[in-house]
């Protein structure tokens, strides 16, 4: 449950919340957070549920974090690509296509360029003399 804790810990630091901020977003109590916080009280379901819409996480992912889930993780399971697809997927639908239209753009710039033929190295070195001559 440490894990859990310091990553929830970790994650209103970062946002500058304190328990009663996690709280009210979730619509829970303060001294339920705490609780969690402390190691006083184990996180439930409803709970990471509140702590996934809360933080904009996939529930999935917090109940994995939280030891609800304890079957194995799935070898292709990224939770980065998790979060991505959670995130487009609550996006109104203009806003959705958008998204796609960027992460495609991203995804067509990560491939490395296509290698030159051994063709094409052959017919660029002859014209290069040619031109200069």
């Amino acid at each position: 449950m440490t894990h859990f804790t310091d990553w929830l810990q970790s994650e209103l630091n970062e946002r500058g919340w304190g328990p009663a901020d996690l709280a009210k977003r979730m619509g829970s109590y303060p001294a339920t957070v705490s609780n969690v916080l402390n190691g006083l009280r184990n996180p439930g379901p409803d709970f990471c549920r509140g702590v996934a819409r809360a933080l904009g996480y996939p529930q999935e992912f917090v109940f994995r974090l939280a030891g609800l889930i304890t079957d194995p993780t799935p070898e292709n399971y990224d939770p980065e690509a998790a979060l991505a697809a959670h995130l487009i997927a609550n996006l109104p639908p203009e806003k959705r296509a958008a998204a796609l239209d960027y992460l495609r753009y991203l995804a067509q710039t990560a491939q490395p360029p296509p290698t030159a033929s051994p063709t094409t190295l052959k017919t660029k070195s002859r014209a290069t003399p040619a031109r200069e001559r």
